[in-house]
């Protein structure tokens, strides 16, 4: 008789995430939830941009350009935006353009004293304030040159005078970190392990429940080791809920690539970015493992919902820490030590990193503390998943499953 020849551990492990990864990357669910998002984040893409493309750029009128020389230098709307589009025109077209909304959004008088500026609702307010800078400079220039100075040695001795700010702890410890583009990639990363978690934990406890109760659980069991199928289940299911949700995420990406949103946008693809990749694989694992051994815990899919919740308030609490607290106060000693605490960690750490409060110490403790967390988390789970899954009936206590081993 041929001895049968027992698996190792790695090879349970592939041969169930292999089995998990298809079945859930191919589900009918999944497949339509997966492309209603695709097309709501291309239609989502496509309607900022429309809406966000129209002329942003200020048309001013005036009766004389050269009175003020350097009006064609005032910005549209704030220095980030281009210059204002000048057009030379009387004050007579100029009250009737804006009346008829034309082209003009406001128009420059410079035969009255003062300048007068006109517009038909409104004068943008940011218009006014650099106008009557540019005035004020103009009249200062000619005072000078008037009393036989020169306006161009003054302007620089007047930027020399200004006070410079220095942040000390820049100085002391610089990073990577603390920039708006950073932050927004550590932001967005945080928002995706959210969704990711949520749904992916969901996919999870469902798919343990499913083979609960169709009995299947009892022949995988006697292949492959609990703590084996555990952990397949969670690598297969959470790829499928990865790449599910990257595809929606190339999409946003690629459509904002072909109308060209993503043109003028500079992102630091540096370590904020590995840093809050690997937190989101960590983090995933940390929840999907306690979603798992909630799952073995129930034997009908209507009482999956009553038995996850407490695992939802886990979420949620690091989460809105995360997107609200830690921004308004990122260098907090509290916030700083609950970064360290593995449920936390996934949600603070790599925010405070990209915002430039985090030392290399804070980093990579957090990190390893997440990661080692992961091993001992799947353990836990495993035994509560070992002492429930054959348990059919009401739902099984986790004291109870804990001691059914």
């Amino acid at each position: 008789m041929k001895k049968q020849t027992q698996m190792s551990r790695w090879q349970e492990i592939s041969l169930v995430s292999g089995r998990e990864l298809k079945v859930t990357l191919f589900k009918k669910a999944t497949i339509i939830s997966t492309l209603l998002m695709m097309v709501l984040a291309i239609g989502g893409v496509l309607a900022m941009h429309f809406i966000g493309t129209g002329n942003s750029k200020l048309v001013v009128g005036i009766d004389d350009p050269a009175k003020i020389p350097a009006i064609s230098q005032i910005k549209s709307l704030d220095e980030d935006q281009d210059p204002v589009e000048v057009v030379t025109m009387d004050r007579a077209a100029a009250e009737k353009d804006l009346k008829d909304g034309d082209s003009l959004d406001v128009y420059v008088d410079t035969s009255k004293t003062p300048i007068e500026v006109l517009g038909w609702r409104s004068v943008p307010s940011g218009f006014i304030s650099q106008l009557s800078t540019l005035s004020a400079q103009q009249a200062l220039d000619k005072e000078i040159k008037d009393l036989g100075g020169d306006p161009q040695g003054v302007a620089q001795k007047l930027a020399e005078a200004q006070p410079k700010a220095v942040i000390l702890k820049n100085l002391e410890e610089p990073n990577s970190g603390g920039t708006a583009a950073t932050f927004g990639i550590s932001f967005v990363v945080l928002i995706l392990l959210f969704i990711l978690i949520l749904s992916g934990g969901q996919m999870v406890a469902m798919s343990v429940v499913e083979e609960k109760v169709s009995r299947i659980v009892e022949i995988l069991l006697a292949t492959v080791r609990p703590s084996s199928l555990l952990t397949g289940k969670i690598l297969g299911t959470g790829l499928a809920s990865i790449l599910s949700t990257g595809a929606v995420v190339l999409s946003g990406v690629i459509t904002a690539a072909v109308v060209g949103d993503l043109g003028s946008l500079q992102l630091d693809f540096g370590m904020t970015l590995a840093l809050s990749v690997i937190w989101l694989i960590v983090g995933f694992l940390t929840f999907a493992v306690l979603y798992a051994a909630v799952g073995a815990t129930v034997s009908r899919q209507e009482d999956l919902s009553q038995a996850i919740m407490p695992l939802l308030f886990l979420i949620m609490i690091p989460y809105f820490v995360g997107v609200s607290v830690l921004p308004a106060n990122p260098e907090s000693s509290l916030i700083r030590w609950m970064s360290y605490v593995p449920f936390f960690g996934p949600f603070l750490a790599p925010a405070r990193y990209a915002l430039g409060v985090a030392t290399t110490m804070d980093t990579v403790l957090s990190l390893v503390i997440g990661i080692l967390f992961c091993p001992l988390a799947i353990w836990v789970s495993a035994r509560i998943y070992k002492g429930a899954i054959l348990r059919t009936g009401a739902r099984v206590k986790l004291k109870d499953a804990w001691k059914n081993n």
